[in-house]
């Protein structure tokens, strides 16, 4: 009966210990998880960043456009009176 006993013990022992390896795993996975997780977010921030950065730039250019444009039409204008 003893060493039944002690095998029922060992094997349960050998089960703990499988069980707690597979739960250091377990965590570590997590913690990758939560690493790449958390990287997405930063980069996330970074892009939604430099988007707004790029509208801006747009807006900035459009007016830029614009003023050239009339610049040119003025130009043209005076050329056409110096011509007369």
């Amino acid at each position: 009966m003893g060493h039944q006993q002690d095998a029922i013990l060992k094997r349960i022992k050998e089960l703990v210990e499988l069980f707690d390896a597979d739960l250091q795993c377990l965590r570590h996975d997590r913690q990758q998880v939560a690493i790449v997780t958390k990287m997405a977010e930063i980069r996330q921030v970074v892009l939604f960043l430099e988007l707004l950065l790029l509208r801006e730039f747009e807006k900035r250019e459009n007016s830029l456009l614009q003023k050239l444009e009339a610049k040119q039409a003025e130009k043209a204008d005076m050329t056409v009176k110096v011509s007369c």
